[in-house]
């Protein structure tokens, strides 16, 4: 690509918590069809 003199900007701090922002902090699945079928979602 020939790029030069390419700044970085790295931050280690999120707003509202932990992960990149847009991550699902909370998510819950239906396991009904695991468990219909004898699994165990554990």
């Amino acid at each position: 690509m020939g790029l030069n003199r390419v700044k970085f900007l790295f931050k280690m701090e999120t707003p509202g918590g932990k992960g990149w922002i847009g991550d699902v902090k909370a998510m819950q699945l239906d396991v009904s069809k695991i468990k219909a079928l004898g699994g165990s979602p554990t």
